[in-house]
């Protein structure tokens, strides 16, 4: 392992917030049936209910997806990225090689601007 970034919520907190955007799901869905069947009584569940839903699992859900990945770049020259969307693998052995070289700020071999 060269490099390795890891995700942004312990196993306990990554299966919290599935969780919570299950829950919701399930909330709005039960509320979609239910003004289907009783479309008077729907609304204040809708009110009350299901805009709090929608408005938790759609925060959760969306930094979730944006905090949750970790990166791992190995020896073998694959770099591994895991997260909500899924875990992706790429092979960067197949790109051109590139080489960086750092040079600390203020030596006279710093770049213009840097």
């Amino acid at each position: 392992m060269l490099f390795s970034l890891e995700r942004g919520y312990s196993d306990r907190g990554r299966a919290r917030a599935r969780l919570a955007v299950g829950i919701g799901v399930v909330v709005v869905m039960f509320a979609a049936v239910a003004a289907f069947v009783a479309p008077s009584v729907a609304a204040p569940l809708v009110g009350f209910g299901v805009a709090p839903a929608v408005i938790v699992v759609a925060f959760t859900a969306i930094f979730s997806y944006t905090h949750d990945t970790g990166v791992q770049v190995r020896a073998d020259g694959v770099l591994r990225s895991e997260g909500w969307s899924g875990i992706r693998e790429l092979d960067l052995t197949a790109f051109a090689r590139v080489t960086v070289a750092e040079t600390p700020r203020g030596s006279d071999d710093a770049p213009i601007g840097g």
